[in-house]
């Protein structure tokens, strides 16, 4: 089985990952696996845990708190 977790390298772009800290569809767990892989390669990532939110943001002021963090994280690296 194919999982793009084998191909990451030291090449692999910086990487934000937003999540929600109760999500029940995709847990948080996923995106932590992934940014500790990254992080063992070499990748600058960021992890911004939105507390008690599930699959999706919401209410909008809080999105756009998420989305400032995002253009930030992208302006150190762009």
């Amino acid at each position: 089985m194919y999982s793009p977790l084998r191909d990451i390298t030291a090449n692999f772009p910086p990487t934000i990952a937003v999540h929600g800290d109760a999500d029940t569809i995709v847990p948080i767990s996923g995106s932590i696996a992934l940014l500790d892989i990254l992080k063992k390669v070499g990748v600058e990532t960021e992890l911004v845990a939105v507390p008690g939110s599930e699959h999706g943001l919401n209410p909008a002021e809080e999105t756009k708190v998420y989305v400032q963090k995002g253009l930030e994280f992208l302006e150190k690296y762009v």
